[in-house]
């Protein structure tokens, strides 16, 4: 420990598993945002903008994605999915494999979800992604939404936080906090929320259990069905920080 933090960094534990903490987390960050655009919720412009605007992040997934490679993001969601035994909670979208097969990898090749003409740094919406997502949204038969920005963010930091139960259910992490950590020392959560295991506990878990079972049902998706754990802590009107306790 004392070694890791003359290097500078803040060791947490966990288990070995496919994605360990991070990339655990962080399927439901891009897979939910690629389903929300998928289902016609909202355009990957429109959930950037809410991420930022509202989330408090300094990129929002799609960009983020932009901006490591579209081939690489799909590359580990795959690799988890696989890793699972393809679990349907991590598979990755139909339309991410399109644009990965079609060389649309984002900043690096000039187009992903946004182009970059010129090697801009900042791209802006590209029309022929909007469109592809637009058709498989319609093939499904899904009506398109209007949500504010708000909603776009706890459609987005709900899923987040029932996969973070998850890897409390299973012991891959011993303590919410340390979740929290990762996140914002990693990946970029607003410090000022403490975390998203800190601040699903200011919202109310029993409010976040109901939201993911209505999305659930409405979308016929698995995956946000509400962890056992969380479910539990909900009905016995506790929080996260009541794990400290032994609870």
């Amino acid at each position: 420990t004392e070694l890791m933090r003359s290097w500078g960094k803040t060791p947490v534990r966990c288990t070995s598993t496919p994605g360990f903490i991070v990339n655990r987390v962080a399927r439901p960050f891009y897979g939910e945002a690629q389903r929300m655009a998928q289902r016609g919720s909202a355009s990957p412009a429109d959930l950037d903008l809410a991420l930022t605007e509202y989330g408090g992040f300094a990129m929002g997934p799609f960009r983020l994605t932009d901006l490591i490679g579209q081939d690489v993001n799909y590359a580990v969601g795959h690799s988890v999915w696989q890793q699972t035994d393809q679990d349907p909670r991590y598979e990755p979208t139909g339309f991410q494999d399109d644009l990965v097969q079609a060389g649309t990898l984002g900043r690096k090749t000039g187009r992903g979800f946004y182009l970059y003409p010129e090697g801009a740094r900042k791209g802006v919406p590209d029309p022929e992604v909007a469109q592809i997502i637009a058709e498989e949204a319609e093939a499904r038969g899904v009506s398109s939404e209007t949500l504010t920005g708000e909603e776009i963010v706890e459609r987005l930091f709900y899923p987040m936080v029932n996969e973070g139960t998850r890897i409390l259910q299973e012991g891959i992490s011993y303590r919410p906090s340390d979740i929290d950590l990762v996140w914002i020392n990693g990946y970029g959560w607003p410090s000022w929320t403490g975390g998203p295991m800190f601040w699903a506990d200011g919202v109310g878990l029993a409010k976040i259990v109901a939201s993911l079972e209505a999305q659930a049902k409405r979308f016929d998706a698995p995956e946000l069905e509400p962890a056992p754990l969380l479910r539990r802590l909900a009905e016995e009107g506790k929080g996260f920080q009541s794990l400290k306790e032994g609870a």
